[in-house]
C-alpha cells in the first residue's frame, strides 16, 4: 500500500511520503501527518482527483486552498465579485482577496461536487476545511481514542424569549440621526480597528449596515496595555434616552446599616 501511495503522490506531484513509514497507510481518514510533532488533526483528501493534505479547522468560517497546491494541481482561479477578508489569528492581522476557487472534494468516502475555496498563500497544509464545508453534514466525528467517554459539544438548546427587550425602546420624541465627527487615530490604532471589525463579521456579531447615524469608535486600555474596542454613544442616542428614574437609597443610610451589623 505504501508503494502504491508514492506512486499517486508522484503522479499528483505531492511531497513524498517518509521512507522509513511502515505502517498501515489510510486514504481519507484522520490521522496525524508523518513527521509531525503535534498533535492536530489532519486529513488526507482528494482535490480534483488530486491528493492533498488539510486540516479540519472548526475556528475557520470559510475553505482555505494554498497557492502553491493550485499551481501543483493545475486548478483553476476565479475572481469573486465580493472581497474575501480572512483575519489571522496568529499574525493579528487582516488578509483581503477576490481569488477563489471551485473543486471536486472526497474525503472519507464521499464525493462533493463543488466547493469553495479562497486562495490563500503561505499555507502550511494544502487545503483548509472549515465550517463553511463542516456545516453541510448533521454532525462530525472525531475519535481520539482517548478513556474517557464521548463529548458532545453544541448540543444545548437555545434559550427560549418570547418578548425580546427593544434597543431603543425609551426615545425622547425629537430624536433624530446624528452623525459624530471622526476621531485621529494612530496607524496602530487603524490596524487594531480593522482587525477588531473583522473579527466581529466573522462572528456573526455585526453586521454591515447603511444608515444615518455614526458614532465613533474609541480604543480603550487597561493597566496592562491590553486593548479594547468601544463604541461612543455620547454624541449620539444617549442624547435622546430617557434615564430611569429609579429611587436609589442614600449612601449614608447603607453607612448606618453597615455600623449596626
Amino acid at each position: 500500500m505504501c508503494h502504491l501511495l508514492q506512486k499517486l503522490l508522484q503522479q499528483s506531484r505531492a511531497a513524498p511520503i517518509d521512507e522509513d513509514f511502515d505502517g498501515d497507510f489510510e486514504l481519507a481518514t484522520l490521522r496525524p501527518f508523518l513527521g509531525s510533532d503535534d498533535e492536530k488533526v489532519n486529513v488526507h483528501v482528494f482535490i480534483n482527483g488530486v491528493l492533498a493534505k488539510g486540516l479540519i479547522d472548526t475556528g475557520a468560517k470559510s475553505n482555505h486552498i494554498a497557492l502553491s497546491f493550485i499551481q501543483r494541481a493545475h486548478l483553476a482561479v476565479q475572481t469573486s465579485k465580493k472581497v474575501e477578508k480572512v483575519v489571522l489569528t496568529i499574525k493579528g492581522s487582516a488578509v483581503a482577496t477576490r481569488s477563489i476557487c471551485s473543486a471536486h472534494v472526497q474525503l472519507c468516502n464521499r464525493t462533493y461536487d463543488i466547493v469553495k475555496f479562497i486562495l490563500m498563500n503561505g499555507l502550511l497544509w494544502d487545503v483548509i476545511l472549515g465550517c463553511e464545508f463542516l456545516k453541510l453534514h448533521e454532525s462530525v466525528q472525531f475519535n481520539f481514542g482517548g478513556p474517557e467517554q464521548s463529548l458532545q459539544l453544541g448540543v444545548l438548546e437555545p434559550l427560549k424569549c418570547p418578548n425580546p427587550v427593544r434597543l431603543f425602546e425609551h426615545m425622547t420624541p425629537d430624536c433624530h440621526p446624528i452623525a459624530a465627527k471622526s476621531r485621529n487615530y494612530t496607524k496602530a490604532d487603524h490596524e487594531f480597528i480593522e482587525t477588531q471589525v473583522l473579527q466581529l463579521l466573522a462572528d456573526d456579531i455585526i453586521e454591515p449596515s447603511i444608515s444615518l447615524w455614526r458614532a465613533q469608535l474609541v480604543i480603550a486600555q487597561s493597566e496592562n496595555h491590553k486593548k479594547r474596542l468601544c463604541v461612543d454613544y455620547t454624541q449620539t442616542v444617549n442624547k435622546f434616552t430617557n434615564l430611569d428614574a429609579y429611587p436609589l437609597p442614600k449612601h449614608t443610610e447603607y453607612c448606618k446599616q453597615s455600623g449596626k451589623l
